[in-house]
């Protein structure tokens, strides 16, 4: 006899999706680390730059005021002589005109003039200082002003890139080195977690890997190795339970495979296979999966391990790149903090040495207050004469703080001739990189929550595709045996024992129809007249054809992320576009890609069904697939707001027939008492990627630029329809004779609206709820937020908190339904706090929109179940006439175009009254709905209790 070693495939494959998540967790994190370094690097040297480019064009100020040109000024070239001693490491500083000639340089410049791109960054620059990056060079430039507030010239000043990406990539490889230990270690960490944790799954295979070998060897069937097993652990109890009835099922389909060979007169040892019996022809039968909890119960019992070990992940390579980055850091911010030092002792200095006596100088706090401002990273000035004169700021209350009235603190000294008269004292801010890091901070939480999002959904599709994918099938084919049916088979690859075990009922299967069919041509008359095993070989043997819940859940929130990824920057990318449209309100353009998506989905929904009934639902995936991936890779490189609307509503048309797809699969599937469940999976899935997406675009936006999320997208979807391929079963050839396509049709979606109780439903609730989602979430939180300078990553956490929000409180309406609260009073409730939280809205701060945006979130949630329990209740009692499938069709239809409506004409009115007074008009909308809403409560009845998860 053959024995097996223990199937591991559920280890191995736990383990290398658990190594996926820490090493994606851990490359987003190195990548963030590496990139705030950077640009914290850039931006320090950038400054010190900017401080010398400051310095230089104050000299030339006086001359340009007495509206004399640049080129007037006799000793420029001492001017940029003093300049550059300010930092010796600087390589160039030169003075160019208006024009970009240039009119002074040390050394000599190459040419005569600047390059077009250095005109170009002092053009675009909001304020005097402007910074840029080439290939050989760190520039900073400072414009030079004439007191009309002309600008007459410029100073450029140029730092090598040399030495600065000589430590940067020093710091880079050190995170690196550091990460790539951490995933060594974590990696061994997460194979001992998920040995111990899946130990009962291990337990369970090798029992049926013991079977497999028996029956293969043609030996009698052993006896169970758990049903007696009282010292098991009863966590794992559920798999115990299969592992027994598969046992069961087994040994019922052993005895009748024996009856049946002898009923065909056939021995065990026979041979007798049918030539092609598997060929790829054969006809394929479609089944629904049983309902199965174990990959649920594995991945519950995983996830939060997988959360402690990213949580371990995060902190220990946040903990050494905040240290690294630091350390790194710390000789550039000292020689920042003494440039600036020497620049304000200059400045006194030359007032001073004019005869200026220092108590007496006149808006020195001013000045210093302006150099606090510019450089965050000083927290304090003052000028001291043995007591303090002048000060700005604020000094450090630390206990190690120096004694601000003693000489012998390190300071900048002020002289009268030869005699010391004072000293300037510059304290640096101590939070400055915790600052820095804040955001950094923030993001890493974000990351670990989306890392756990997308653990638990890999996890699960990882265990059913190990563990309860082959054990479905094995069981499913082993009852078909047992009950003496031995008319279908599978084809599968033998990758574990559950496989092993069904490729050996299979051959079993396919053998009786061969001997069967061989005595049927021999005219052999020792059949029994009567058996109904026997019968069921008459026919030819069918083909297994497996479908499951899990299938699309991976794709799913993948497709559902990819869509998501830019809400929070798409109005801010829309508004930086070419706008061709110049005719059309500003507002209303910035809208019309948001609209156009909307659109798309209103006309493609009623279509999903039909076409996934005749092409096919991996096919039809496909073909939203294909036109998702260009629309995404085309908004990387639009340049006007046409290409934007276009490839947008194509993103919408994809994302219809996809989503749609996925749900008519499930519904297909499941078994009908599974399908409240199951669609709650897909609703809580598909969230669980908006969400997702929602969270981490932003981040990606304020790392990498709007370009490279856009093909970040078109990546995720790339993904989502390799998976479709790979898991979803083609289509049967049963199925291969399509049906004519009928017209879809549309429900009758004006006809409801004669119920009073259904308008109120619609125009109370219904439709000023998704205006509050389509127009105030996915359009006027993003430009509010920018005009209050939040950055994407800033826009996508508030707007996050939207979805959690959601996905936190949607449970609770059931809870409050069963506790005798009426759907009329929840929804009511959803509305008025919705219409509140806006009202946060109407004060500009970052805060005030969090409050408002994650209101907004709980209300909604609030809402959105309880008003389709509010439909059905109508379509029951008024207008069962119609049905429910056309009421809900017609409230659906309705409240998205009334949406559409509601977000055009408040972009329309944002560009007139400004974005935060639109907000105020949503809540208002909101409001008014609740208020005529209230008179439906009173018209609805008390209807007996139902199962509202669905």
């Amino acid at each position: 006899m053959t024995r097996h070693s223990p199937d591991n495939s559920v280890l191995w494959r736990s383990w290398l999706a658990f190594t996926a998540i820490i090493a994606i967790v851990l490359v987003v994190l190195t990548a963030l680390s590496i990139l705030q370094h950077n640009a914290m690097l850039a931006r320090l040297v950038e400054s010190r730059l900017a401080v010398v480019a400051q310095s230089t064009a104050s000299s030339f100020r006086p001359i340009v005021n007495l509206g004399l040109p640049i080129s007037a000024v006799r000793n420029a070239g001492e001017i940029l002589k003093r300049g550059r001693e300010l930092d010796p490491q600087i390589t160039a500083i030169r003075a160019f005109n208006p024009s970009g000639i240039i009119v002074q340089s040390l050394p000599q410049a190459e040419g005569d003039s600047v390059s077009r791109e250095i005109l170009q960054a002092q053009v675009l620059a909001d304020e005097p200082h402007w910074s840029l990056e080439t290939p050989n060079a760190l520039i900073s430039g400072y414009s030079i002003i004439n007191a009309s507030g002309t600008i007459v010239g410029g100073i450029q000043v140029e730092y090598p890139v040399d030495r600065y990406r000589e430590k940067s990539d020093s710091v880079a490889m050190r995170i690196i080195k550091v990460a790539l230990v951490l995933l060594a270690a974590l990696s061994l960490l997460s194979w001992l977690i998920l040995r111990w944790k899946l130990r009962g799954a291990i337990q369970g295979v090798s029992a049926v890997a013991l079977i497999a070998d028996r029956l293969n060897a043609g030996e009698p069937f052993p006896e169970s190795q758990l049903e007696g097993d009282t010292t098991s652990d009863p966590r794992r109890g559920v798999l115990r339970r299969a592992i027994i009835e598969l046992e069961s099922s087994l040994q019922a389909a052993d005895r009748s495979y024996r009856d049946a060979l002898e009923g065909l007169g056939a021995s065990a040892d026979e041979g007798g296979q049918a030539s092609g019996a598997t060929d790829s022809s054969a006809l394929l039968h479609p089944v629904a999966a049983p309902e199965s909890s174990i990959a649920r119960h594995f991945s519950r019992r995983l996830t939060p391990w997988i959360t402690g070990v990213v949580l371990l992940a995060v902190l220990a390579l946040g903990q050494f790149a905040y240290r690294e980055v630091g350390r790194s850091l710390q000789p550039e911010l000292v020689e920042r903090t003494s440039l600036i030092a020497t620049v304000a002792n200059r400045n006194i200095q030359r007032a001073v040495s004019s005869g200026v006596p220092l108590e007496s100088l006149v808006g020195a706090e001013s000045f210093f207050r302006e150099l606090l401002d510019n450089f965050p990273e000083i927290s304090y000035f003052g000028v001291s004469t043995g007591r303090i004169i002048f000060e700005s700021g604020n000094r450090q209350s630390s206990p190690f703080a120096p004694a601000r009235a003693r000489k012998d603190v390190p300071t900048f000294a002020i002289h009268d001739g030869e005699r010391q008269i004072g000293y300037i004292i510059v304290d640096t801010n101590p939070a400055y990189f915790a600052l820095q890091f804040r955001n950094v901070l923030l993001d890493l939480g974000v990351v670990l929550v989306v890392a756990v999002l997308l653990a638990f959904e890999i996890m699960v599709v990882m265990l059913s595709l190990s563990l309860t994918g082959p054990f479905n099938r094995l069981h499913y084919l082993a009852e078909m045996q047992a009950s003496g049916d031995f008319s279908a088979y599978l084809v599968v690859r033998a990758r574990n024992v559950g496989d092993r075990l069904s490729q050996i009922l299979s051959a079993r299967a396919l053998r009786l129809h061969a001997l069967y069919d061989r005595a049927m041509s021999r005219g052999e008359a020792r059949l029994p007249a009567v058996n109904p095993v026997l019968d069921r070989l008459a026919s030819p043997p069918r083909r297994l054809q497996f479908s499951y819940l899990n299938d699309v859940r991976l794709p799913l929130f993948l497709f559902a992320a990819a869509d998501e990824l830019p809400i929070s920057f798409l109005p801010i990318f829309t508004r930086a576009a070419d706008n061709p449209l110049a005719g059309l309100d500003p507002g209303l353009v910035l809208s019309l890609p948001l609209a156009g998506y909307l659109v798309a989905i209103v006309l493609l929904s009623p279509f999903a069904r039909p076409m996934s009934e005749r092409f096919g639902h991996r096919a039809l995936f496909i073909c939203a697939v294909v036109p998702a991936i260009f629309a995404h890779l085309g908004l990387s490189v639009s340049t006007t707001t046409v290409e934007i609307i276009l490839y947008r509503t194509l993103v919408g048309a994809s994302y219809a027939i996809a989503t749609l797809t996925c749900q008519d699969y499930i519904l297909t599937v499941v078994r009908r008492e599974s399908r409240s469940r199951a669609l709650g999976l897909f609703t809580g899935t598909m969230f669980g990627g908006i969400f997702a997406g929602t969270a981490i675009g932003g981040i990606l936006a304020d790392r990498f630029g709007f370009q490279v999320v856009f093909v970040i997208s078109a990546v995720l979807v790339l993904i989502a329809g390799l998976l479709i391929l790979r898991m979803l079963p083609g289509r049967s050839r049963q199925e291969s004779t399509p049906p004519v396509l009928a017209s879809p049709g549309f429900p009758p979606i004006l006809a409801p609206l004669g119920n009073r109780r259904f308008r109120l439903l619609v125009f109370g609730i219904a439709i000023p709820a998704s205006v509050l989602l389509q127009a105030f979430i996915s359009f006027l939180v993003a430009l509010q937020l920018d005009a209050i300078g939040a950055s994407a990553a800033d826009i996508g956490r508030v707007l996050m908190t939207y979805f959690l929000a959601i996905a936190l409180i949607s449970p609770v309406a059931p809870r409050l339904y069963d506790q005798r609260l009426r759907h009329e009073t929840i929804v009511l409730a959803g509305a008025l706090i919705s219409a509140c939280a806006l009202a946060a809205a109407l004060w500009p701060t970052y805060w005030a929109m969090l409050l408002a945006v994650a209101g907004s979130g709980v209300g909604h949630a609030l809402m959105r179940d309880p008003q389709v329990a509010i439909a059905m209740d109508i379509a029951e009692e008024d207008l069962a006439a119609f049905g429910p499938n056309a009421v809900l069709g017609s409230l659906r239809t309705l409240e998205r175009a009334g949406s559409i409506l509601g977000l055009l004409a408040l972009a329309l009115l944002s560009s007139q009254i400004g974005y935060r007074a639109t907000i105020g008009v949503v809540g208002i909308w909101v409001l008014v709905g609740a208020v005529v809403f209230m008179p439906g409560m009173q018209a609805g009845r008390r209807l007996p209790k139902r199962d509202s998860g669905g």
